[in-house]
């Protein structure tokens, strides 16, 4: 699994506005073999990607006119396109466990404090850092169990699920 940074895909050079296409991995092209990504690290909200993803002027994907996070589980390739049609970049991108750890996995604070919420029960494990998306820090499980606490960077208690 793997979060689809554009910002990340093009290295920092980014066109204003424009379109990307996520598309299978390999020799085809991204805008006419388009893949389903996901709204949501758990894969519970499926978008296809056959048009491609309009692009703000910050290079951030766009759904309806909001910015949204981009999540697949597959080996893809992507295009950026500019505003005016022209190839930006492309290229075949393979997703690697690594990336989960260090991007993917996001929680408001709310859902950390909620011992039932996915953020404490899906693939919690020791160790594994979240991004609380409400104070834009990581935090860390100090244990696999729904209740066990989440501390800061200073492992300081930060939440306690209850």
């Amino acid at each position: 699994m793997a979060i689809i940074t554009v910002q990340k895909l093009a290295r920092g050079r980014l066109p204003a506005g424009g379109r990307v296409y996520i598309g299978e991995y390999g020799n085809a092209e991204p805008e006419t073999s388009g893949i389903t990504v996901y709204l949501d690290y758990l894969f519970t909200k499926p978008v296809t990607a056959s048009n491609g993803f309009p692009l703000d002027r910050d290079g951030y994907p766009l759904l309806n006119g909001q910015r949204v996070n981009l999540y697949t589980n597959l080996d893809y390739s992507f295009m950026i396109r500019t505003e005016q049609g022209a190839r930006f970049w492309s290229e075949a991108r393979q997703v690697t466990i690594p990336i989960i750890k260090k991007d993917l996995m996001q929680a408001t604070s709310l859902e950390l404090d909620t011992s039932s919420s996915d953020a404490n029960l899906i693939g919690k494990t020791l160790g594994l850092g979240v991004w609380n998306t409400d104070t834009l820090r990581y935090v860390y499980a100090t244990g696999e169990s729904a209740i066990d606490v989440w501390n800061d960077a200073l492992g300081q208690l930060a939440h306690t699920p209850g």
